[in-house]
Parts: C-alpha cells; structure tokens; sequence
C-alpha cells in the first residue's frame, strides 16, 4: 500500500517474532512493545534506542517515566552494560520527547495517507457518518468543546456496537506541527493501518507521561488486534 503499511506490518512481524525481555528495574519480564530499549554510544553514553537498530548490547527499562528515572538513579545502567555508563542529565524527559515526536510523527503519516479530518463541523460530520475511528482532540482545548465531540462518538460507536477510541496527548501547537494547520485543536482519523500505528505511538506516549500501569490504560484506547 504506502509506507504506512510497511511501518505497521514491521511492527506486526515484530510483535510475533521478537522474545519478551526484562526490566532492568523491576526484573519483571514483558514484551518489549511495553519496554525501551537504551544503548550505549561509543563515548559510553547511554542513549535511548526507541527504534530498536542500535548496535552492541542493549538493556530494556519499562516504558514508564518513574521507571527509566529509577534506572538513570539506582545505577540499572552500569550494571546491565557491565561498565561505567555515562547517564545524561534529563534522560526520562528525552525519552519523553522522542515518544512525543514518534506520535507527531505518526499523525503526519496519517495525513499523508487521506485518513484524517480536522475542524469541529468537518469531525463532527464524521463522526455522525460513523467513519471516525479515532477522535483526537487537543490537550490544551477548551472542554466545552472536547466533551461535544467525546459525546457525540461515544454515542455513536456505542450504537454501532465498538468501543471509542479518543485520545488528547497532543497539544494545539504539536497537532499544527503534525498536520501543517494553523489551530488544529479536533481532528478525526478513520479505519486504516495508519491510524493503528499512530494509535499505538499515541498510547505509548500517554502511558509513558502518565506512568499508567501496564496493560490496558482506561479512557484511552482500547487494545489493537
């Protein structure tokens, strides 16, 4: 199809394929789409590895901000490189920005791919023709707003029979980054491959700013098959 296609198949292929690995905090095994990877640069720098492509031997801290904050503090790191690790200052907020970026990122796939809308009548037209898959609403939005639109698709997915998958972990500014507009504050994506995988850039995201425990995170979305 696009290079959307080939972005959720790879991260299909390597759900199936790929062993669960251990926290380097908790010691608790679980699959690494729960994870992050960190490497250590050749200056002995440790560096997050969000993609998994890095070289040389990796340690996997859970995707949670309290966690990889843990790991940079109790010394998780020297001791799973078996060396002594540079740990920059302000890691867990790195991590943070580069899962906000990868959903940014995301989004502007999404755009590229024709499956989004933006504007309260455009989303709100979508959402009543029941095509709205995800409803994505700014962070930092008026609520009287925020609470139409949330209604509206709750509503109507509920007389569909499905779950509404809404989120709001972008902020009006991040959503003009993501789609080129000006005051983007509601946009509507529906069903595709690249609404999945911003789907799951935007659940890591929130689940990482938030420290939601792992598994599945209330009020946000709902698990992808």
């Amino acid at each position: 199809m696009m290079a959307e296609q080939h972005i959720d198949d790879g991260i299909k292929r390597g759900r199936k394929s790929a062993p669960p690995r251990q926290c380097a905090v908790t010691r608790d095994t679980a699959d690494r789409t729960e994870l992050i990877r960190f490497a250590c640069a050749p200056d002995g720098c440790v560096t997050p590895d969000l993609k998994e492509k890095l070289p040389g031997r990796g340690v996997w801290v859970g995707a949670r901000r309290h966690l990889v904050e843990a790991a940079a503090a109790k010394g998780a790191f020297k001791r799973g490189f078996k060396a002594n690790v540079v740990v920059p200052d302000g890691l867990a907020d790195l991590v943070g920005d580069l899962l906000r970026r990868d959903a940014i990122q995301a989004l502007s796939l999404a755009i590229k791919a024709g499956v989004v809308v933006t504007g309260f009548d455009s989303v709100s037209a979508m959402i009543a023709k029941g095509d709205a898959d995800v409803l994505l609403q700014a962070s930092d939005a008026a609520d009287d707003g925020r609470q139409k639109l949330s209604a509206k698709h709750e509503a109507v997915a509920a007389a569909a029979g499905r779950a509404a998958r809404t989120a709001g972990v972008l902020t009006i500014d991040e959503l003009a980054l993501a789609t080129g507009r000006a005051n983007v504050v509601h946009a509507g994506l529906s069903r595709s491959r690249a609404t999945d995988v911003f789907v799951r850039a935007a659940d890591r995201l929130a689940r990482y700013a938030t420290d939601a425990p792992i598994g599945r995170m209330a009020g946000l979305f709902d698990e992808i098959d």
